[in-house]
Protein backbone atom coordinates (compact mmCIF):
# COMPACT_ATOMS: atom_id res chain seq x y z
CA UNK A 1 0.00 0.00 0.00
CA UNK A 2 1.21 3.08 -0.72
CA UNK A 3 1.42 5.50 2.29
CA UNK A 4 -1.17 7.76 2.76
CA UNK A 5 -1.42 11.69 2.03
CA UNK A 6 -2.75 12.65 5.78
CA UNK A 7 -2.40 11.04 9.37
CA UNK A 8 -5.20 12.08 11.44
CA UNK A 9 -4.31 12.10 15.24
CA UNK A 10 -7.00 12.17 17.94
CA UNK A 11 -6.04 11.93 21.59
CA UNK A 12 -8.65 10.93 23.94
CA UNK A 13 -8.90 9.63 27.65
CA UNK A 14 -8.65 6.18 28.41
CA UNK A 15 -12.54 6.25 29.15
CA UNK A 16 -13.82 8.34 26.65
CA UNK A 17 -14.84 6.56 22.96
CA UNK A 18 -15.25 7.76 19.50
CA UNK A 19 -16.77 11.21 19.29
CA UNK A 20 -18.00 13.61 16.50
CA UNK A 21 -14.29 13.53 15.09
CA UNK A 22 -14.80 9.36 14.26
CA UNK A 23 -18.51 10.46 12.39
CA UNK A 24 -17.08 13.38 10.39
CA UNK A 25 -14.39 12.11 8.48
CA UNK A 26 -16.79 8.89 7.90
CA UNK A 27 -18.29 11.06 6.16
CA UNK A 28 -14.96 13.67 4.24
CA UNK A 29 -14.51 14.26 0.36
CA UNK A 30 -11.67 12.45 0.11
CA UNK A 31 -10.05 9.11 -0.99
CA UNK A 32 -10.51 6.74 2.22
CA UNK A 33 -6.77 4.90 1.11
CA UNK A 34 -5.66 8.23 1.08
CA UNK A 35 -5.55 9.03 4.92
CA UNK A 36 -5.03 7.34 8.16
CA UNK A 37 -6.70 7.81 11.62
CA UNK A 38 -5.14 7.23 15.10
CA UNK A 39 -7.38 7.07 17.72
CA UNK A 40 -4.65 7.43 20.88
CA UNK A 41 -6.17 6.81 24.38
CA UNK A 42 -3.84 8.19 27.18
CA UNK A 43 -3.27 10.71 30.14
CA UNK A 44 -1.22 13.15 28.46
CA UNK A 45 -2.02 14.59 25.55
CA UNK A 46 1.23 15.64 24.27
CA UNK A 47 3.07 12.35 24.50
CA UNK A 48 -0.31 10.78 22.98
CA UNK A 49 0.39 13.12 19.67
CA UNK A 50 4.06 12.15 19.74
CA UNK A 51 4.04 8.74 19.73
CA UNK A 52 1.24 8.91 17.00
CA UNK A 53 3.56 11.03 14.94
CA UNK A 54 6.28 8.34 15.09
CA UNK A 55 3.72 5.85 14.36
CA UNK A 56 2.01 7.37 11.68
CA UNK A 57 2.98 7.04 7.85
CA UNK A 58 1.39 10.25 6.26
CA UNK A 59 2.49 13.20 4.58
CA UNK A 60 1.18 15.52 6.42
CA UNK A 61 -0.43 15.19 10.46
CA UNK A 62 -3.74 16.22 11.02
CA UNK A 63 -4.35 17.29 14.57
CA UNK A 64 -7.97 17.28 15.87
CA UNK A 65 -9.79 16.44 19.07
CA UNK A 66 -12.18 13.93 19.53
CA UNK A 67 -15.04 16.54 19.49
CA UNK A 68 -13.53 18.13 16.53
CA UNK A 69 -16.13 18.27 13.35
CA UNK A 70 -14.78 18.32 10.01
CA UNK A 71 -16.57 19.60 6.73
CA UNK A 72 -16.70 17.83 4.26
CA UNK A 73 -14.10 19.53 1.68
CA UNK A 74 -12.05 19.86 4.74
CA UNK A 75 -9.10 17.87 4.06
CA UNK A 76 -8.95 18.59 0.18
CA UNK A 77 -8.84 22.27 1.44
CA UNK A 78 -5.86 22.08 3.68
CA UNK A 79 -4.37 20.02 1.27
CA UNK A 80 -4.47 23.09 -1.44
CA UNK A 81 -2.75 25.15 1.19
CA UNK A 82 0.36 22.34 2.12
CA UNK A 83 1.35 22.90 -1.17
CA UNK A 84 2.94 25.96 0.16
CA UNK A 85 3.15 26.01 3.60
CA UNK A 86 4.03 23.57 5.96
CA UNK A 87 1.60 24.49 9.06
CA UNK A 88 -2.01 25.37 8.28
CA UNK A 89 -4.74 26.14 10.55
CA UNK A 90 -8.53 27.53 11.11
CA UNK A 91 -10.73 28.46 13.77
CA UNK A 92 -12.62 25.99 16.21
CA UNK A 93 -16.07 27.64 16.13
CA UNK A 94 -18.83 26.69 17.89
CA UNK A 95 -21.04 24.23 16.76
CA UNK A 96 -24.78 25.25 15.47
CA UNK A 97 -26.17 22.08 17.14
CA UNK A 98 -24.84 23.33 20.80
CA UNK A 99 -26.70 24.21 23.62
CA UNK A 100 -27.88 28.09 23.87
CA UNK A 101 -25.34 28.34 27.20
CA UNK A 102 -22.13 26.74 24.86
CA UNK A 103 -23.55 29.34 22.04
CA UNK A 104 -22.92 32.42 24.21
CA UNK A 105 -19.74 30.56 25.52
CA UNK A 106 -18.52 30.43 21.87
CA UNK A 107 -19.75 34.32 21.06
CA UNK A 108 -17.95 35.57 23.97
CA UNK A 109 -14.77 34.01 23.35
CA UNK A 110 -14.81 34.92 19.98
CA UNK A 111 -14.35 38.86 20.85
CA UNK A 112 -11.72 41.17 20.31
CA UNK A 113 -12.34 41.75 24.05
CA UNK A 114 -12.02 38.31 25.57
CA UNK A 115 -9.43 37.15 23.52
CA UNK A 116 -7.68 39.94 21.35
CA UNK A 117 -5.96 38.64 18.84
CA UNK A 118 -6.54 35.14 20.00
CA UNK A 119 -9.96 35.89 19.09
CA UNK A 120 -9.06 34.24 15.78
CA UNK A 121 -8.76 30.60 17.43
CA UNK A 122 -12.58 30.97 17.89
CA UNK A 123 -14.06 32.65 15.31
CA UNK A 124 -13.01 32.63 11.61
CA UNK A 125 -12.06 36.26 10.78
CA UNK A 126 -9.76 38.63 8.32
CA UNK A 127 -8.42 36.97 5.38
CA UNK A 128 -6.41 33.73 4.43
CA UNK A 129 -2.99 34.83 6.11
CA UNK A 130 0.60 33.63 7.48
CA UNK A 131 -0.63 33.58 11.44
CA UNK A 132 1.53 32.28 14.25
CA UNK A 133 0.88 30.52 17.92
CA UNK A 134 -1.67 33.68 18.58
CA UNK A 135 -4.03 32.62 16.10
CA UNK A 136 -3.82 29.39 15.66
CA UNK A 137 -5.35 26.07 17.68
CA UNK A 138 -4.41 22.54 18.21
CA UNK A 139 -6.96 20.77 17.50
CA UNK A 140 -7.31 22.33 13.73
CA UNK A 141 -3.63 22.19 12.93
CA UNK A 142 -1.76 20.29 10.37
CA UNK A 143 1.68 19.92 10.09
CA UNK A 144 3.98 18.37 7.48
CA UNK A 145 5.40 15.12 9.54
CA UNK A 146 9.30 15.61 7.82
CA UNK A 147 8.92 19.05 9.29
CA UNK A 148 8.15 17.69 13.43
CA UNK A 149 10.94 15.14 12.82
CA UNK A 150 13.45 17.69 11.91
CA UNK A 151 12.81 20.14 14.12
CA UNK A 152 11.19 18.54 17.02
CA UNK A 153 7.96 17.61 18.63
CA UNK A 154 5.56 18.15 21.55
CA UNK A 155 7.11 19.23 25.48
CA UNK A 156 5.49 16.52 26.51
CA UNK A 157 5.52 18.49 30.44
CA UNK A 158 3.11 20.92 28.49
CA UNK A 159 -0.63 20.76 28.63
CA UNK A 160 -2.80 22.74 27.52
CA UNK A 161 -0.52 24.88 25.43
CA UNK A 162 1.63 22.79 24.46
CA UNK A 163 1.35 23.98 20.73
CA UNK A 164 2.34 26.99 21.84
CA UNK A 165 5.83 25.73 22.65
CA UNK A 166 5.95 24.16 19.09
CA UNK A 167 4.89 26.46 17.19
CA UNK A 168 7.05 29.00 18.29
CA UNK A 169 10.18 26.88 17.93
CA UNK A 170 9.26 26.24 14.16
CA UNK A 171 8.84 30.33 13.72
CA UNK A 172 12.07 30.30 15.14
CA UNK A 173 13.41 27.78 12.44
CA UNK A 174 11.91 29.68 9.67
CA UNK A 175 8.62 27.51 9.35
CA UNK A 176 5.32 29.80 7.56
CA UNK A 177 2.52 28.62 8.92
CA UNK A 178 -0.87 30.18 7.58
CA UNK A 179 -4.47 30.55 9.02
CA UNK A 180 -7.50 30.46 7.12
CA UNK A 181 -10.56 31.99 8.45
CA UNK A 182 -12.84 29.49 5.81
CA UNK A 183 -11.37 26.46 7.28
CA UNK A 184 -13.15 25.91 10.14
CA UNK A 185 -13.72 22.89 12.87
CA UNK A 186 -17.18 22.56 14.83
CA UNK A 187 -17.26 21.56 18.51
CA UNK A 188 -19.73 22.34 21.59
CA UNK A 189 -18.52 24.59 24.24
CA UNK A 190 -18.41 23.44 27.97
CA UNK A 191 -21.55 22.25 29.21
CA UNK A 192 -21.52 24.25 32.38
CA UNK A 193 -20.27 27.89 33.92
CA UNK A 194 -18.14 25.76 36.30
CA UNK A 195 -16.43 23.64 33.73
CA UNK A 196 -16.16 27.04 31.30
CA UNK A 197 -14.33 28.72 33.75
CA UNK A 198 -12.11 25.97 35.02
CA UNK A 199 -10.99 25.69 31.21
CA UNK A 200 -9.88 29.41 31.41
CA UNK A 201 -8.37 28.58 34.81
CA UNK A 202 -6.46 26.14 33.28
CA UNK A 203 -5.56 27.98 30.05
CA UNK A 204 -3.70 30.63 32.65
CA UNK A 205 -2.51 28.82 34.32
CA UNK A 206 -0.69 26.38 31.60
CA UNK A 207 0.57 29.97 29.96
CA UNK A 208 2.77 31.09 32.61
CA UNK A 209 4.28 26.85 32.71
CA UNK A 210 4.80 27.65 29.27
CA UNK A 211 6.20 30.57 29.84
CA UNK A 212 8.83 28.95 32.42
CA UNK A 213 10.12 27.04 29.97
CA UNK A 214 10.21 29.54 27.38
CA UNK A 215 11.04 32.71 29.33
CA UNK A 216 12.19 34.36 25.86
CA UNK A 217 8.14 34.34 24.95
CA UNK A 218 6.51 35.86 27.42
CA UNK A 219 4.29 38.58 26.71
CA UNK A 220 3.10 41.17 29.13
CA UNK A 221 -0.95 41.06 27.42
CA UNK A 222 -0.89 37.87 29.00
CA UNK A 223 -0.93 39.40 32.60
CA UNK A 224 -3.70 41.64 32.53
CA UNK A 225 -6.24 39.38 33.28
CA UNK A 226 -3.96 38.73 36.78
CA UNK A 227 -3.72 42.70 37.09
CA UNK A 228 -7.31 43.15 36.78
CA UNK A 229 -7.58 40.55 39.38
CA UNK A 230 -5.61 42.15 41.83
CA UNK A 231 -7.02 45.56 41.10
CA UNK A 232 -10.35 43.75 41.91
CA UNK A 233 -8.63 42.92 45.44
CA UNK A 234 -7.48 46.65 45.83
CA UNK A 235 -10.96 47.98 45.54
CA UNK A 236 -11.66 46.49 49.36
CA UNK A 237 -8.90 48.47 50.60
CA UNK A 238 -8.82 51.37 48.92
CA UNK A 239 -11.76 52.93 47.18
CA UNK A 240 -11.53 56.60 46.20
CA UNK A 241 -13.86 58.00 43.34
CA UNK A 242 -10.61 58.00 41.04
CA UNK A 243 -10.03 54.93 41.61
CA UNK A 244 -12.67 53.40 40.26
CA UNK A 245 -12.06 54.48 36.50
CA UNK A 246 -10.89 51.42 35.04
CA UNK A 247 -13.58 49.68 36.27
CA UNK A 248 -16.17 52.12 34.99
CA UNK A 249 -14.25 51.85 31.76
CA UNK A 250 -14.23 48.13 32.27
CA UNK A 251 -17.87 48.03 32.67
CA UNK A 252 -18.62 50.40 29.70
CA UNK A 253 -16.73 48.00 26.98
CA UNK A 254 -18.37 45.28 28.38
CA UNK A 255 -21.94 46.72 27.81
CA UNK A 256 -20.59 47.86 23.97
CA UNK A 257 -19.10 44.15 23.39
CA UNK A 258 -22.47 42.86 25.14
CA UNK A 259 -24.72 45.25 21.85
CA UNK A 260 -22.32 44.04 19.05
CA UNK A 261 -21.97 40.78 19.74
CA UNK A 262 -25.65 40.47 20.26
CA UNK A 263 -26.54 41.95 16.97
CA UNK A 264 -23.74 39.88 15.40
CA UNK A 265 -25.34 36.76 16.55
CA UNK A 266 -29.28 37.96 16.14
CA UNK A 267 -30.09 36.92 19.46
CA UNK A 268 -31.25 39.52 21.98
CA UNK A 269 -31.46 36.71 24.99
CA UNK A 270 -27.61 37.11 24.76
CA UNK A 271 -27.66 40.40 26.33
CA UNK A 272 -28.98 38.49 30.02
CA UNK A 273 -25.75 36.33 30.14
CA UNK A 274 -22.40 37.50 28.45
CA UNK A 275 -22.26 40.17 30.31
CA UNK A 276 -21.42 38.34 32.76
CA UNK A 277 -19.39 35.67 30.88
CA UNK A 278 -16.75 38.37 30.49
CA UNK A 279 -15.81 38.78 33.88
CA UNK A 280 -15.83 35.40 34.62
CA UNK A 281 -13.38 34.58 31.98
CA UNK A 282 -10.95 37.59 32.39
CA UNK A 283 -11.23 36.29 36.56
CA UNK A 284 -10.64 32.76 35.91
CA UNK A 285 -7.77 33.32 33.52
CA UNK A 286 -6.57 36.01 35.44
CA UNK A 287 -6.76 33.13 38.89
CA UNK A 288 -5.11 30.58 36.88
CA UNK A 289 -1.95 33.15 35.90
CA UNK A 290 -1.49 34.21 39.52
CA UNK A 291 -1.58 30.61 40.41
CA UNK A 292 0.96 29.51 37.76
CA UNK A 293 3.36 32.48 39.11
CA UNK A 294 2.99 31.08 42.66
CA UNK A 295 2.92 27.19 42.60
CA UNK A 296 4.98 24.89 40.65
CA UNK A 297 3.95 22.89 37.80
CA UNK A 298 2.33 19.44 38.52
CA UNK A 299 4.04 16.68 36.29
CA UNK A 300 2.09 15.42 33.51
CA UNK A 301 0.99 11.75 34.06
CA UNK A 302 2.98 8.92 31.94
CA UNK A 303 0.57 6.00 31.90
CA UNK A 304 0.23 3.48 29.33
CA UNK A 305 -0.72 4.93 25.60
CA UNK A 306 -2.81 2.85 23.68
CA UNK A 307 -2.68 3.88 19.95
CA UNK A 308 -5.92 2.32 17.91
CA UNK A 309 -5.54 2.51 14.31
CA UNK A 310 -9.09 3.25 12.76
CA UNK A 311 -8.58 2.88 8.89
Amino acid sequence: MVNPKFSIIIPVAPWDEPKNSIKSLEKVDYPKNKFEIFLIKGTNPSRQRNEGIIKAKGEIIVFLDNDSEIPKDYLKKIEEHHKIYDIVGGPAETSNEDTFLGKCFGAVIGTYFTSQKMQAKFKGIGKLREATEKELILCNLSIKRETLIKYGLFNEKLYPNEENELLNNLERNGIKAVYDPKCPIYRRQRETLYKFSKQFFKYGKSRIEHFKEEPKNISPIFFTPAIFVLYLISLNFFNPLWYLAPLILYILVNLTTTITTTIEYKNPKMTLIIPFLFPLVHISYGLGILTGIFTSKEQNKKGEIIIQKIQ
